[in-house]
């Protein structure tokens, strides 16, 4: 595992659950640079599903949605909902943020 780096500043939703007093409990691992179906990260080791370690957690989100899977948290932040449902936990999806120069309705 790599060296921890401290963060100049929180994420915008991070900050946001803060101010809501959101209780931070850590972070998961996901995919290297999100670009996976099967949730395998070398780098940082690869969640194992709760339900079966003989199968993946899929997905970029695949600690995330094994920390849920598992009673570790009741919710936790991902980037995709699908790698929820390979381990047997609920995903949602935020709607996509107004892109730039466009007005949202």
């Amino acid at each position: 595992m790599g060296a921890l780096r401290p963060v100049a500043r929180d994420a915008p939703l991070v900050a946001a659950l803060r101010e809501t007093g959101a209780l931070l409990l850590g972070k998961t691992a996901m995919v290297e640079h999100g670009l996976s179906a099967m949730g395998l990260n070398t780098a940082a080791g690869t969640p194992r599903n709760p339900y079966n370690p003989n199968h993946l957690t899929g997905g970029s989100s695949s600690g995330s949605a094994a920390a849920v899977a598992a009673g570790l948290c009741p919710f936790a932040i991902g980037a995709r909902p699908w790698p929820a449902r390979l381990a047997r936990a609920p995903g949602l999806r935020a709607p996509a943020p107004a892109q730039a120069g466009h007005a949202r309705s």
